[in-house]
C-alpha cells in the first residue's frame, strides 16, 4: 500500500465520509458544497489548519458542516430525506451516521491508520454541538455557505416569494443565518453589486469543481 499524498490538506477519508452522509439522505449532489464547507474550515487555501481543536476533531467538524448543510436545505424546503438530520432533532441522528460511517466504509490502497488519519476523537453530543457552534460563529459568512444557500434559493424558492414593493431594476436576495432560521430580511442590489455576486459565484463554483475533480482523481490512485 503506498501513500496518497492530497493537495488540499484534507485526509481521505473525508471524502469517502461526506459521500456517506449525503448520500444516506438522498442529497448527493449537495456533497460538494459539504465538502467545500469542510475543506474551507480544516485545510484553508488549501493548507491544513493550524486551530488545534478542529485538528482533533475533524470528523466532529465533517459532521457539523453536513448538519448546517442540512438545516439550510431544510429551510428551503429541500427534497429527499434532509428532515430526518436537519433542526435540534438531527443533532443526534447526525452524531449516530458518523458513527456508522467510520464502521463501513471500507478502506482501498490504503493502511486503515492512514486513511483514516486526523478523525479525532468520537463524534458525541458534546463534540458536535461545540463543531456546529463554532462553525456557525467563525465560518458560516464564507463563500461555501453563501454558495450553498445560493444554489438552494435557485431550486427550491417559489418564483412568487417576492418581498413587496420591490423595484424592478433591482435583485433581492434573502439573507438567512442558522441562528434566524425562517426570518427574512432583503437586501436589493445594484447593477454593480449583482456583477460582483455573479463573479463570486463563479470563482466559487471552479474551487467546488477543482475539489471534485481531486476527489476522484485521488479515489482512482487509491484504488490502483
Amino acid at each position: 500500500m503506498r501513500s496518497v499524498k492530497l493537495r488540499s490538506g484534507l485526509p481521505p477519508w473525508i471524502r469517502s465520509c461526506i459521500g456517506f452522509l449525503v448520500n444516506n439522505h438522498n442529497q448527493k449532489k449537495w456533497g460538494r458544497y459539504v465538502l467545500a464547507g469542510v475543506d474551507y474550515v480544516i485545510a484553508p487555501s488549501g493548507k491544513r489548519t493550524k486551530d488545534a481543536w478542529v485538528l482533533g476533531h475533524m470528523a466532529a467538524v465533517v459532521a457539523g458542516v453536513f448538519h448546517i448543510s442540512m438545516d439550510v436545505l431544510g429551510s428551503f424546503g429541500a427534497d429527499g430525506d434532509v428532515e430526518q438530520v436537519a433542526g435540534p432533532e438531527g443533532l443526534r441522528k447526525t452524531a449516530k451516521l458518523m458513527q456508522k460511517a467510520r464502521s463501513t466504509i471500507s478502506v482501498k490502497g490504503l493502511a486503515e491508520d492512514e486513511f483514516w488519519e486526523g478523525w479525532g476523537e468520537v463524534v458525541d453530543m458534546r463534540t458536535l454541538k461545540k463543531a456546529k457552534n463554532l462553525v456557525t460563529s467563525h465560518w458560516i459568512d464564507a463563500d461555501w455557505y453563501r454558495a450553498l444557500e445560493d444554489r438552494a434559493r435557485q431550486l427550491y424558492e417559489p418564483e412568487n416569494a417576492e418581498p413587496e414593493g420591490r423595484n424592478e431594476s433591482e435583485d433581492a436576495v434573502r439573507i438567512q443565518k442558522p441562528d434566524t432560521m425562517h426570518q427574512e430580511r432583503y437586501e436589493f442590489l445594484s447593477k454593480e453589486k449583482r456583477a460582483e455576486i455573479k463573479a463570486w459565484r463563479t470563482s466559487v463554483m471552479q474551487r467546488i469543481e477543482a475539489l471534485e475533480r481531486e476527489r476522484n482523481a485521488t479515489g482512482a490512485s487509491t484504488e490502483s
